[in-house]
């Protein structure tokens, strides 16, 4: 029997596989999956400290919020906070106060500032001496993209099926909304300071307006209107008035059997707070309802198929050269 040769076994053992190949794989997967545990906690860490940053402000602004479970979730690609019996009361209004079920809020991992909200009803709103609202609906969801200074640059709100009760003294106020539509107008394919709005509703109806019930839609944009999504009551409102801002009202119709009235134009504050603007509004069989409404001068005015200007200026709402009523400051 000859003897090995050297050189042959030193080549096998030269072209044998390398055994690390087989735990490369494995590895390489461990180390993802532990990046990506890591930064989820991270991540979800600043979504929890950037909630409580904004109930902070909140009640700062004098809104308090609060969740009697507030739970993080959604492992490995999606961050979902969840606020079950959610509640805000008002800190100078004691006897306020507005609760929902629960809310929802997603965000996927790799866009953390694009945050999909979602509110399960009824939305109940009390309050001692105020009217008492109850809202439900069939789909209410909410999309913001926020930019690094806290406020979105994007916004959109949908709802559809919602059911608005209001009872005042005993007597109650309905409708139903088809649909509800609030973003922030795109300009040059941009986000602007504008909030554009569409609304849909049928159905409104009333124990002290009995009789066939009412239809409305209105759309338009709120030029300027980026200062209310951080609402602070009056303060807000100034910053807008100096801003410059307008309800700009491009479709505003509400029809009730033989009676409809359509709006369109612009309105804003002047200098004292008063509204200043212009809207041409046409209708037809309006006479009591602008009688009930205090303005029995205007049930005179036949408007079916005439454009009728109102024009908003210097402390007067003019019908023409006629001073029709005198506008108080808005705040």
């Amino acid at each position: 029997m000859s003897e090995p040769d050297v050189t042959e076994t030193q080549n096998k053992k030269k072209h044998r596989p390398s055994r690390l190949r087989l735990y490369f794989a494995p590895a390489l997967l461990l180390a993802l999956s532990l990046a990506l545990s890591v930064g989820w906690v991270i991540i979800s860490h600043r979504v929890e400290a950037h909630l409580d940053h904004m109930i902070a402000d909140e009640a700062s602004n004098g809104r308090l919020w609060t969740c009697a479970n507030r739970t993080i979730a959604g492992f490995p690609f999606r961050i979902e906070v969840e606020c079950l019996d959610a509640q805000v009361k008002v800190a100078n209004e004691p006897h306020f106060e507005a609760k929902l079920p629960r809310v929802i809020a997603v965000a996927q991992i790799y866009d953390p500032r694009l945050v999909i909200i979602e509110a399960q009803g009824p939305l109940s709103i009390v309050s001692s001496d105020k009217p008492t609202i109850s809202a439900s609906w069939s789909s209410l969801r909410s999309s913001i993209h926020m930019q690094s200074d806290q406020m979105p640059d994007r916004l959109s709100i949908v709802g559809e099926g919602i059911n608005l009760k209001n009872e005042v003294r005993g007597q109650s106020a309905a409708m139903t909304l088809g649909e509800l539509h609030i973003r922030v107008k795109p300009i040059d394919a941009k986000p602007s300071n504008d909030l554009e709005f569409a609304l849909r509703a049928q159905g409104l109806s009333s124990d002290v307006m009995p009789g066939v019930p009412a239809s409305f839609e209105t759309s338009g944009a709120l030029e300027q209107g980026i200062q209310f999504l951080k609402f602070k009551g009056p303060e807000t409102i100034e910053t807008w008035r100096r801003a410059n801002g307008r309800l700009n009202l491009e479709t505003f119709v509400i029809s009730r059997g033989e009676q409809m009235l359509d709006l369109k134009g612009k309105i804003g504050l002047d200098e004292q707070r008063r509204a200043s603007g212009q809207i041409e509004f046409t209708g037809k069989g309006l006479d009591e309802f602008f009688k009930s409404a205090g303005l029995s001068k205007f049930s005179t005015i036949q408007t079916t198929n005439l454009k009728v200007p109102l024009v908003f200026s210097n402390g007067y709402l003019l019908l023409g050269p006629f001073k029709m009523a005198e506008l108080k400051p808005l705040y």
